[in-house]
């Protein structure tokens, strides 16, 4: 099922960066979300030079470790249902866990759904798949325009989604 879009493999075993804020709806896959209030929530862009590290705590303290070169977008306080971030280069996340707030990071065309967990992702705009190695918890990957269709990685594996495969 997954064969042309996912490789499956088994593992063994901060600097500078450019951050701003904008006013822009959170990140939300059945379009704008606004806040109680009515006002759109602040979108948080973090970016790392080529060379850099970064470290950011996120509201809900998730910590997420941004590599060279990436970047990270997500809103200033998680409203709603969920919890959704997006990124583009490589980050490691360490997820708080919230059941009743299911965490979830985009990435080019793919989507992970997290469960209180640990894992990297690999996503620069040059390579040819998104890596995800899960350390601790579980985590489920789809393609975003199915995301009825998922596969559940445990720790200790890899997955690598092909970008370019409808």
């Amino acid at each position: 099922m997954y064969s042309s879009i996912y490789r499956y493999a088994i593992l063994d075993g901060v600097g500078d960066s450019d951050h701003h804020k904008q006013e822009h709806p959170a990140l939300h896959p059945q379009g704008d979300q606004i806040s109680e209030t009515h006002e759109p929530v602040k979108i948080n862009t973090l970016n790392t030079p080529r060379g850099g590290e970064f470290r950011v705590v996120l509201e809900d303290g998730t910590e997420v470790w941004l590599n060279s070169e990436s970047q990270l977008i997500y809103p200033e306080t998680f409203e709603g249902p969920e919890r959704r971030v997006k990124v583009e280069g490589e980050a490691y996340f360490k997820v708080a866990k919230n059941e009743k707030q299911p965490f979830y990071v985009e990435t080019a065309g793919q989507e992970v759904r997290v469960f209180g967990t640990e894992f990297n992702v690999r996503n620069y705009p040059e390579d040819e798949y998104v890596s995800t190695v899960l350390i601790e918890g579980s985590i489920s990957l789809s393609r975003r325009s199915n995301p009825q269709n998922c596969l559940l990685l445990t720790p200790g594996h890899q997955v690598q989604f092909d970008k370019n495969t409808e």
